[in-house]
């Protein structure tokens, strides 16, 4: 299922971007060069192209993957990594808190 997600994502990105697992069933997408609107509409294509999937599972009924995304974009004081990965992830939980198979854009920094 994990093989099938990523590919799914990677088949939506541009030349230069990376998709990435981070840890259990999440991915980061880095893309360079992208404005906090275009990556929410990377981030909603992502969603939808992932939604769409229906992956058998040693031979049982195919399961439907949905996702839950977390985005953020470099601000005057949000420029490192470690800044940007924090700000996506808190608002990945927002976004399984508040329903899931969501996109949330992380708060303003």
């Amino acid at each position: 299922m994990l093989q099938k997600t990523a590919q799914a994502i990677s088949g939506i990105l541009r030349s230069g971007d990376e998709v990435a697992r981070v840890g259990g069933e999440e991915f980061m997408l880095v893309l360079p060069r992208t404005n906090l609107q275009d990556a929410t509409g990377v981030a909603l294509r992502a969603r939808e192209t992932i939604e769409g999937l229906s992956v058998p599972v040693d031979g049982d009924e195919p399961i439907q993957v949905t996702a839950s995304i977390g985005v953020a974009a470099t601000t005057a004081t949000r420029r490192c990594v470690d800044s940007l990965y924090t700000a996506a992830d808190e608002a990945l939980y927002r976004a399984k808190e508040t329903g899931k198979n969501r996109v949330e854009l992380a708060s303003e920094a």
